[in-house]
């Protein structure tokens, strides 16, 4: 019952709170007390001035609010009501007009009627507050131009004489205040996407006593938003029109001082605005980093304070002294911005020279990210909220929700400074455990007047809980502990059960609720108040509810070691405990319908029932029976039998497959986990069983693999259909006679599943004596069936010996032919005898050796033996610079093979194919092919080699088509990199080799490609890995040449400044700006978004490339032209490699300019000059007759130019190669020095490059520089480079990785720094 001297408001009130908000009361804290009519407001003096209005003070539900961070129901408002109560009630007149106010208000609304003239220059002088008169004249002295041009935005808005004088009074009294003046991007400001400067401006206004919040945001063209705490709203797009009061005007006319004075905001965008900014913290942090000049001594030291029900988490920062944190966004922002901050009255930090120790770095990270979420919580708040207080000055911040998560992790075993406000005992520091809490529960017996018992009394002490976000903590005896979630689904009913009752005057539990989380079970006391120990809880179990807790709850609290149980009157209790309840259920199949019946048995014949759902209008039922254990044995049969016939006692299912297998699968057991279940003859014959045996027969027939697959119980249809069933994942396929196969266990079937799918066998085939499938799939399926030991497997001769030709590769007789066996190594030879098994069985492959492991020699080997035992020609494919190569190398290692090269004039082609039969090989390039393919229709060729088959990755190509369609025996490609970007390269030649092998395109996307590259399938891919891999030879050089030199790999960094890096950001800028435009446009600028990302890297290999005029510094260019002096210096000769052309001709300028002579190779260089350079630089030696100034630098000695008939070629150490003329078919092991000017998008061209000099044939250590400029969008290209070449290592090697398109994300990553 409610006490009668208790008022109804101090209901709303926690004791604690009452007891501060007395307090206050009495120290006075309460002034400027105005009472009109229902409404109450006031002043309170707490940490600052807070506003506090109250409407219906003496009803059950008053309505009130406060300005300090909590809102309502606070110390504030609780002081005001005492206060309110003190000094007598203002009882409301029960005749008040229609309109609810009063007879002043009213008298007040006359008055302003008379004055309600209107005003269209509410700025003009005469309206104007005095201090806001003397800054207009002196703006008017000096021809102020206003960015933000307030007279003429006020000019658009209603606004009445009465208005302007009132606002002036109250500027005038002083009785209106700016409490924030903030200029702006709207969408920082307010989350828009608008780019536009805008002013927030905040204040309070003061009139008869009532204190109202004024918030409007300005921008150059118009009043966005407002409003005002009386009631006047300003919108500028909404049906109330434009008008604004005396209170927004008062604080309008403090703004338009301001803008006066300061004029602030232009016509800078954001974007510039972040650039400016962005570059210029840059640049003073790469000072400060180049000086190396701070010194870590300062320490962020944690203060927890528990107050109000919550934790209070402040900061203290100082060097040997510490000091309390005042305003955290303020020093963040000091700390961002290397500011100084002062402490004390002689004490002060210099960001820019001093630094965080390690130990404080944690924390400041935490204190940053907090005050980001906080900014960008209020921000949103603010703008959706006119009556928001100013929000950005801040000493603490409170522990709730993911915060403290995050704060407990960061803290977790130490502790930290303490303070409890709440508490009698306490405790200087408060440590963050990692260990349990304990509690104790104490049982009694409750009896009535007879002593007869009636029920149990449970007691215990709850312990103070603390909500985070994902976990809960207990606060109790200076530790906060972290409850793992078995203890709290323990502590949490005990925590709802029935507490101490709150009374006013007198202790209770409290359960505080706000939006910050949920705190628990804190005793409160006043200074008066004596009573038992706090904390502590009490809630009565009767008898109808006893067997409940003592069977169902009880056991499960006595197995928790953290919980002692207390029983002192057990022995008393269980004599009086109802017997538990034991469930029996009988189960029947009959007509199609499944049913059952449960009986609860209490002990004893007469004390047996059948089991149905009872409800409040079958009570009350017999004292022994259990009313919620029947209901919970009810509810579980329902769950499977939802029929029920009341006469019959009896519940029911249709037996359709699903509602069967669901009763089969899992409902027997739930019934047997709460009673005993017994099942009739016709029950039984309803079985679950598990896939049976499955058998694979493989057989060999001429060019063909034969099948039969198999089940020991299952006929060949069965078996078809529980695979199509497997296929639609289902869980269970039911058989014709009733039976359920369960798919839970199902790795057989799922084996199969996939052989099927990946051989292309359609199920309804299973039915046939036989499957034929191509003998290409023969070692994928032997790879299959040799991982799967589930299934049984038979496996003809010709099979298994087809299967071992491949495993022993070594010790096949194919011989190498006598003339080269001396000259090959012996990986060499293994690649030879590979290709031979293949072609052996109509097989096509992949040669993919590292660059220089010599795939050429191990193909003329092939080509040389067949040539004893078949005269037909073959092809050789390649690109254009390669077709002399090939003639060469036959020459070299095999001049008993005729060659001749498809080249010339049409005719002189033409010719050449009519004279095919009397050569063995014919050597054509790509782009000839593709014109003469006409020509070759008539011909058949024994084997067809494509060399560097990388030409062929794209399959709509005019060369991919044109070496599909030439008729051959026996095809093998070659290529160091089957994979460069995408996995439909490895498909294309492939479907040059064996057309069909990876299906079609559209179904390879659909099984590999997308799951592999977009969802990083690790089953597709291995599936396809295993799949290829038989048809794929690749061996590194550092697994295979153990005698080649190393290869020492290093990065040489140029950092871009001055002009260069200039032009640099500002291109950056620019991109992302572009990059900004909506997704669908942007998916259509995929050719200029390539165009930006040239540019850029131009401008990091030098500027010139982009504009002639440029004068400025070029950092690679200067450090190229260094590390090639220092290269010479050592006696070394060098690769340059750049993709850009112009590039070389930047270089070969400043070549001739220090005396060095070069060789040049770019894409307009003939195939013979190619040939001619290349043996002329292998045979020649470093440069040594440069000549040097005093100062070290090289002299002005003539340059000899590329292909110049006066190099002195023994003097050449340089040589310049373009990426297209580059990247194939070029042997310069002359050279130890490999140096890549710019990253390429694809590594695989990059090692290609490389490969030119570490070769076979190579005598000396290869040293590769690549240049990169620091800080730029190199230094992201070579992340992609390592992702690019792990989507190959995925498919060659079996390991997981893949590449996918870059995305508008991924674009901007790339563009930062």
């Amino acid at each position: 019952m409610q006490n009668s001297t208790t008022p109804l408001w101090a209901y709303e009130f926690s004791q604690t709170i009452l007891s501060r908000g007395r307090n206050y009361y009495r120290s006075g804290r309460v002034t400027k007390m105005t009472v009109t009519g229902n409404t109450i407001s006031a002043l309170v003096r707490g940490t600052r001035l807070y506003s506090v209005n109250i409407e219906n003070p003496g009803s059950k539900d008053p309505l009130m609010s406060c300005t300090c961070p909590y809102g309502a129901n606070c110390k504030h408002i609780a002081a005001v009501l005492y206060k309110w109560e003190a000094e007598g009630r203002k009882e409301t007149s029960a005749k008040t007009s229609s309109t609810g106010l009063s007879k002043a208000a009213a008298a007040v609304a006359s008055i302003k009627a008379d004055r309600n003239v209107t005003v269209t220059d509410p700025l003009s002088v005469e309206y104007l507050p005095d201090s806001v008169k003397q800054t207009w004249k002196a703006a008017v002295r000096n021809g102020v131009k206003l960015f933000f041009n307030l007279p003429k935005l006020l000019s658009e808005i209603k606004t009445t004489r009465g208005v302007c004088q009132d606002a002036a009074k109250i500027v005038n009294e002083g009785k209106a205040h700016l409490t924030c003046f903030d200029v702006g991007y709207l969408k920082e400001r307010l989350s828009y996407e608008a780019d536009e400067v805008v002013t927030i401006i905040r204040g309070i206004a003061e009139e008869n006593g009532h204190l109202y919040d004024v918030q409007i945001c300005l921008s150059p063209s118009a009043i966005l938003s407002g409003g005002c705490r009386c009631g006047s709203n300003y919108y500028q797009n909404n049906s109330y029109g434009k008008q604004l009061c005396e209170h927004q005007l008062a604080i309008l006319y403090l703004a338009y001082e301001r803008f006066l004075k300061f004029n602030p905001g232009d016509e800078t965008d954001s974007h510039a605005a972040d650039f400016l900014k962005s570059f210029g913290k840059t640049r003073v942090n790469r000072q400060i980093d180049e000086a190396n000049v701070r010194t870590e001594c300062i320490s962020l030291k944690p203060k927890l304070c528990f107050d109000d029900m919550h934790l209070e988490l402040s900061f203290k920062i100082g060097i040997r002294r510490f000091y309390s944190v005042k305003d955290i966004s303020e020093l963040i922002r000091l700390i961002n911005d290397n500011g100084s901050i002062k402490l004390g009255k002689s004490e002060e930090l210099h960001f820019v020279s001093e630094t965080f120790v390690k130990e404080s770095l944690p924390i400041l990270e935490y204190l940053k990210t907090e005050d980001a979420r906080r900014s960008a919580y209020f921000i949103q708040y603010n703008s959706e909220n006119y009556n928001s207080r100013d929000m950005s000055k801040y000493s603490s911040i409170q522990l709730d929700g993911e915060r403290l998560d995050n704060f407990y992790e960061l803290m977790k075993s130490s502790s930290v400074e303490f303070e409890d406000k709440m508490n009698d005992e306490s405790y200087p520091r408060l440590g963050f455990d990692e260990g349990t809490v304990s509690f104790a529960v104490t049982i009694k017996a409750s009896k009535g007047k007879s002593r007869q018992i009636k029920g149990v009394i449970i007691e215990g002490k709850v312990p103070l809980i603390l909500d985070g976000k994902k976990y809960h903590y207990v606060l109790e005896s200076g530790s906060l502990t972290r409850l793992d979630p078995d203890e709290y689904n323990i502590l949490g009913p005990f925590d709802n059960a029935n507490l101490y009752p709150f009374s006013y005057g007198h202790s209770r539990r409290y359960s505080y609720r706000n939006s910050y989380g949920r705190m628990y079970g804190y005793p409160y006391k006043d200074d008066d108040d004596e009573e038992g120990e706090y904390g502590m809880f009490s809630m009565k179990i009767g008898m109808k509810s006893l067997s409940d807790f003592y069977y169902n709850v009880l056991p499960e609290l006595r197995e928790k070691p953290y919980i002692t149980v207390n029983e002192p009157d057990a022995d008393i209790i269980e004599k009086a405990l109802p017997a538990k309840a034991r469930f029996d259920f009988y189960l029947d199949s009959e007509y199609g319908t499944l049913k059952c019946i449960g009986r609860a048995d209490y002990g004893g014949n007469d004390r047996q029932r059948f089991i149905s759902k009872l409800d409040v209008s079958d009570l009350p039922i017999e004292p022994f029976r259990s009313f919620n254990d029947e209901n919970k044995a009810a509810d579980l049969i329902l769950s499977y039998f939802p029929e029920y016939d009341h006469k019959k006692h009896e519940f029911s299912c249709n037996s359709d497959d699903d509602t069967a297998y669901k009763v089969l699968d899992s409902g027997i057991k739930d019934l047997m986990s709460v009673g005993e279940v017994h099942c009739t003859d016709a029950f039984r014959r309803l079985r679950i069983r598990s896939v049976s045996q499955i058998k694979v027969g493989v057989s060999v027939e001429s060019d063909l693999m034969n099948l039969k697959i198999l089940s020991t119980d299952l006929t060949a249809e069965e078996l078809a259909e529980v695979l199509a069933s497997y296929r639609a994942k289902k869980k269970y396929h039911r058989l014709k006679n009733g039976d359920f196969i369960d798919f839970s266990d199902s790795a057989s079937l799922e084996t199969v599943s996939a052989m099927l799918d990946n051989l292309k066998v359609p199920l309804d085939s299973l039915v046939k004596d036989k499957i034929s499938v191509p003998l290409y799939r023969a070692m994928y399926l032997d790879k299959m069936l040799e991982d799967h030991d589930d299934i049984a497997q038979n496996r003809d001769r010709t099979f298994r010996s087809l299967i071992k030709e491949f495993k022993t590769i070594d010790d096949s007789d194919f011989d190498v032919p006598d003339s080269l066996n001396d000259t090959m190594r012996e990986y060499q030879k293994y690649g030879y005898k590979w290709i031979r098994a293949l072609s052996q069985y109509g097989f096509g492959g992949i040669l993919a050796d590292d660059m220089g492991l010599g795939k050429t020699l191990q193909v003329i080997a092939v080509l040389l033996a067949e040539k004893q035992t078949a005269s037909t020609t073959s092809l050789v494919v390649c690109p254009a610079s390669l077709v002399y190569n090939w003639q060469e190398e036959f020459t070299r290692f095999a001049p008993e093979i005729r060659t001749a090269t498809v080249t010339g004039t049409l005719s002189e082609r033409k010719k050449i194919l009519e004279q095919a039969a009397s050569v063995d090989v014919l050597i054509t390039s790509y782009d000839l092919l593709k014109r003469d393919a006409v020509y070759y229709k008539s011909h058949k060729f024994r084997w067809q080699i494509a060399d560097e088959a990388q030409f062929i990755k794209n399959p709509k190509s005019s060369a991919a088509k044109a070496v599909k369609i030439i008729n051959s025996n026996r095809r093998i490609a070659l290529t160091g990199t089957p994979i460069e970007n995408r996995l439909s390269e490895m498909w294309s030649i492939f479907d040059f080799l064996m057309p069909g092998f990876l299906f079609k395109y559209d179904e390879f996307r659909t099984k590999f490609e997308t799951p592999i590259a977009k969802s990083h399938d690790a089953d597709a891919t291995e599936r396809l890995q295993k799949m290829v891999a038989p048809f794929i030879l690749r061996r590194l050089k550092k697994d295979v040449l153990k005698d080649l030199p190393d290869k020492i790999e290093e990065v040489r960094y140029a950092k871009l400044e001055g002009e260069q890096r200039k032009l640099y950001d500002a291109q950056v800028l620019h991109m992302q700006k572009m990059l900004e435009m909506p997704a669908e446009e942007l998916s259509k600028s995929r050719i200029q978004v390539l165009a930006e990302l040239t540019k850029i890297r131009q401008i990091c290999c030098d500027p010139s490339l982009l504009s002639i005029d440029y004068n400025g510094e070029s950092a690679k260019r200067e450090a190229c032209l260094q590390l090639i002096m220092s290269a010479m210096d050592g006696g070394h000769r060098m690769l340059v490699f750049s993709q850009f052309t112009s590039m070389l001709s930047l270089l070969m300028e400043d070549l001739d300019a220090a005396g060095i002579r070069y060789y040049l190779i770019t894409g307009a260089t003939s195939k013979e000059e190619r040939i001619h350079l290349v043996h002329e630089f292998n045979d020649g030696e470093c440069q040594t007759d440069l000549e040097f100034s005093e100062d070290g630098s090289a002299g002005n000695v003539k340059s000899k130019g590329s292909a110049r008939s006066d190099d002195n070629s023994k003097g050449v150490s340089v040589f310049l190669i373009s990426l297209k003329a580059g990247g194939t078919g070029l042997n310069l092991t002359g050279a130890d020095v490999v140096i890549h000017y710019d990253p390429w998008w694809n590594v695989a061209a990059q090692n290609q490059a490389t490969d030119r000099a570490h070769r076979i044939g190579q005598t000396k250590t290869v040293a590769v520089y690549r240049l990169i400029a620091k800080d730029t969008i190199e230094e992201k290209i070579m992340d992609i480079q390592e992702n690019k070449k792990d989507l190959a290592d995925a498919i060659l090697s079996g390991e997981q990785q893949s590449l996918g398109q870059l995305s508008r994300d991924e674009l901007m990553d790339l563009l930062k720094v």
